[in-house]
């Protein structure tokens, strides 16, 4: 199976110096392509992304678009 376009977007906490605190809901990743990739080496990349940033949940989203082969 081939993913033909990915966007990963990694979403946590960031320090800010200035409160001396952390906040939610900041972008700390993206990933994206439209080159497409192999799903075992997309598997194998989300795997990697995940265990760098402590990654706990994730959300997929999937298109399925069906070719026509008139």
């Amino acid at each position: 199976m081939y993913v033909s376009k990915y966007d990963m977007v990694v979403i946590g906490d960031k320090w800010n110096e200035k409160k001396e605190k952390h906040e939610s809901g900041h972008t700390l990743v993206r990933m994206f392509s439209d080159e497409g990739i192999n799903i075992k080496k997309f598997v194998s990349l989300m795997d990697e992304l995940s265990d760098a940033h402590d990654g706990c949940e994730i959300e997929v989203s999937v298109i399925m678009k069906q070719r026509n082969y008139d």
